[in-house]
């Protein structure tokens, strides 16, 4: 015997705005809308579920909207979520920091406070070193970043490409290692698109910094690529003065990477065909950021 864990949260709301409750919460915030009981329906309200998520509201006739208790969920892509509602006209809140997460308070239509917590990360850039390249050996051997790759995943090939790159005798695209809380994460290169003409005139962006990356398996699927990403634009793009736009070209087809970067806060701006590469979408970030 004995309370196992919360099984829903129960919210308030005046009676006859379902709709706008659907909108919210199921339309922006993305836990989807489920059936009441037969026997509740009568009643008002609606109830969004996903797993173990479970937010019901139910209508009160003397409505007052909770400033101050409120449900905090945890979300993936804080940024691009709050990117979404406040392009909505939620209203939008900042609060004290909270150890481990970044967080924002919004309100739901009806005044009842809602609180959006992402656990924070520490990410930092490291030019890639020789003792790098057993690593990146391992990552181009996953299948899932071979598929978009052109890259054996030998010793001998890999040293062959990235050893100059490393020890500035190579082409000027530089080499980074993205790492998450210390731990190496990611393979990222910069350049101006202005070194490599041929590429610079079929993806068609004036005063570009190229990017391109991969996540080892170990930190995919995690909700880090957006905020890598983002974080890897902010620290590039400053390394080219004469540069205003930050561009990435991924494969049309690699879905998770065009995800990615809108998380990140990239815009698809068109389609390019790259010389010896896959038919690409063009996504660019300006400066200023935002």
């Amino acid at each position: 015997m004995g309370i196992r864990r919360i099984d829903h949260v129960q919210l308030a709301m005046p009676a006859g705005r379902e709709d706008e409750a659907i909108e919210f919460y199921d339309g922006l915030l993305g836990i989807p809308q489920v059936p009441k009981p037969p026997h509740l329906v009568m009643r008002g309200g609606c109830w969004f579920e996903r797993g173990d998520l479970k937010i019901h509201l139910g209508v009160d006739a003397d409505f007052r909207p909770a400033r101050k208790a409120h449900p905090a969920v945890l979300v993936d892509g804080l940024a691009e979520l709050v990117e979404r509602l406040a392009a909505a006209g939620i209203s939008l809140r900042d609060d004290e920091p909270l150890d481990g997460y970044d967080r924002v308070y919004a309100d739901d239509p009806f005044g009842n406070r809602i609180e959006l917590l992402e656990p924070s990360i520490r990410i930092a850039f490291r030019p890639l070193a020789v003792d790098d390249l057993e690593l990146l050996v391992e990552w181009f051997a996953d299948p899932a970043v071979a598929r978009w790759w052109n890259q054996p995943a030998e010793l001998d090939s890999v040293t062959a490409k990235y050893l100059p790159r490393i020890d500035g005798t190579g082409d000027p695209t530089e080499m980074w290692i993205g790492q998450i809380d210390g731990e190496s994460a990611a393979l990222l290169q910069s350049y101006a698109h202005s070194y490599y003409s041929a590429h610079d005139v079929a993806v068609g962006v004036a005063d570009a910094v190229g990017i391109d990356y991969l996540i080892g398996a170990s930190h995919r699927g995690r909700g880090f690529g957006g905020r890598l990403l983002r974080a890897f634009a902010e620290f590039a793009l400053p390394r080219h003065p004469e540069a205003l736009v930050c561009a990435a070209t991924p494969a049309r087809d690699n879905a998770a990477s065009c995800r990615a970067l809108e998380r990140a806060g990239f815009v698809r701006s068109h389609d390019c065909q790259p010389p010896d590469e896959p038919p690409a979408a063009v996504y660019v970030l300006r400066l200023p950021f935002s």
